[in-house]
């Protein structure tokens, strides 16, 4: 019998952990419980509302490839995108947190 998992909400960190969970060796049922219509997004994020403590929980080096690491992907934004989030584009890091909002960009 398949094991099951369940994820509920399809945020960043979900879309990581179900990214490792299809590699596993043994076949698994998976079901993602999201309540909104768009994958990927997480927590929302307000500047003005939302203070340092929704910073990403976990730094950019851990973060999956997918496709583009987010180091890379940073690093190709153009500067007016990168000052929106008080990014300067010398400390763009593999070590460093971003805001969660970052993830959410509808640019490429």
């Amino acid at each position: 019998m398949r094991k099951r998992v369940a994820i509920v909400g399809s945020g960043p960190t979900a879309l990581y952990a179900l990214q490792d969970l299809i590699k596993a060796k043994s076949p698994l049922a998976i079901v993602i419980f999201e309540a909104s219509d768009v994958a990927g997004k997480g927590t929302p994020y307000q500047r003005g509302i939302n203070g340092p403590a929704m910073l990403s929980n976990i730094p950019s080096i851990e973060i999956s490839d997918l496709p583009d690491t987010l180091v890379a992907w940073l690093a190709k934004q153009p500067e007016e995108y990168l000052s929106e989030f008080e990014i300067e584009r010398i400390n763009i890091s593999d070590r460093a947190f971003y805001p969660r909002v970052v993830l959410i960009s509808t640019e490429s």
